[in-house]
């Protein structure tokens, strides 16, 4: 949100957005698309993209699909799958899991 809102370059919606206000997610990656510095990213991962969600592959879409499933709560990455109980309990690996969870190993 940070990095849209700095491209953005919309010093009152930064004070909303500090202050509280929602700003969506998909409104922030579409000023980084359209931004100088994200056609730049985006054109060194080509034929992939960083921001872009029309280009096939694109790293933030499958950042975001990846994450969503842990802020909903989707089957097999919710908390109890996660911590492999109804609380915050140490279960041994699970720093690992968290790498693995969060790394793009699509590429490797």
């Amino acid at each position: 949100m940070g990095a849209g809102l700095a491209v953005k370059q919309d010093t009152s919606l930064l004070l909303r957005w500090s202050n509280g206000d929602e700003v969506k997610f998909g409104n922030a990656r579409d000023w980084l698309t359209a931004s100088p510095e994200g056609k730049t990213l985006d054109a060194l991962a080509a034929p992939g993209a960083v921001f872009d969600r029309a280009a096939a592959g694109a790293w933030l879409v499958w950042l975001y699909e990846r994450v969503c499933g842990y802020a909903h709560s989707r089957a097999g990455v919710n908390d109890i799958d996660f911590w492999e109980s109804n609380s915050h309990v140490h279960v041994w690996g699970v720093l690992d899991r968290i790498i693995a969870e969060t790394r793009d190993s699509r590429h490797d």
